[in-house]
């Protein structure tokens, strides 16, 4: 389908299965713009809060819609009940005194929702194409990627030598097909493997002194202080060795 360009409410039957988007009009070399909620509204006036109902006092009354609503300093997102009561998509602290609240329709409580009745397929969505981000996620968002609703056993997955960096790429973590590492500025930090850890500098834990040689501990548990190296050799049995100066 070239350059669609169609408002299609829900039911409306526009859209049907093995449709092709090639191109959007006023969006050269777009393959596919998704934009839900139509014309954006601002709605401001006064609410009260009970078991996250959010009902009308005063200014203008609610129309259907999804809308993000801003209490004090504060912004949930509530969807439309009634033309005098709002239902919270989230928790909303109650308040029986009116309060000033900000709103906006033309929000979507969700861009792309892809929803299958008991079926089973190899992928959802594919991105098959050579681009710089395969996903780009941009915009205000308190979470960007959310899976805890899911029951995937695996979130993400990499192979050996793929990274997932936390600092643009100046700190990442991967797996070398080995063990874990984590690199800062293309400089591995660290590395674990099953039965070594290995670091580039100096391993560093707070002074502590078990309490007596019999402190609770679990076998390989250490600790050191001034003065000795303390070992958990046995369950809550610990061992020294005295420091001494060079």
């Amino acid at each position: 389908m070239n350059n669609f360009n169609k408002d299609c409410g829900p039911g409306g039957g526009c859209l049907s299965a093995g449709i092709f988007f090639n191109g959007i009009s006023g969006a050269p070399n777009t393959a596919w713009i998704y934009s839900g909620g139509g014309t954006t509204n601002t709605y401001k006036g006064s609410v009260t809060v009970a078991k996250n109902s959010v009902n009308w006092v005063s200014g203008a009354k609610f129309v259907p819609a999804i809308y993000g609503i801003r209490l004090g300093d504060k912004f949930y997102r509530a969807h439309y009940v009634s033309p005098t009561q709002l239902a919270g998509d989230v928790a909303i602290p109650d308040t029986s005194s009116p309060v000033g609240y900000t709103a906006q329709n033309a929000m979507v409580h969700n861009g792309i929702y892809l929803q299958g009745d008991n079926n089973v397929s190899d992928s959802d969505f594919i991105s098959a194409t050579s681009a710089y981000h395969g996903i780009n996620i941009s915009g205000h968002h308190h979470v960007a990627f959310n899976a805890s609703g899911d029951s995937a056993p695996y979130v993400l997955l990499a192979r050996p030598g793929q990274s997932l960096c936390l600092n643009g790429f100046d700190g990442c973590v991967s797996d070398d097909g080995t063990g874990l590492v984590y690199g800062q500025k293309g400089r591995r930090v660290f590395q674990a493997e099953l039965h070594r850890m290995t670091v580039s500098g100096f391993l560093n834990s707070p002074l502590a002194t078990p309490p007596s040689s019999r402190a609770a501990c679990a076998p390989g548990d250490w600790a050191h202080d001034v003065n000795f190296v303390y070992t958990c050799v046995a369950p809550n049995t610990w061992k020294r060795a005295a420091l001494s100066s060079w």
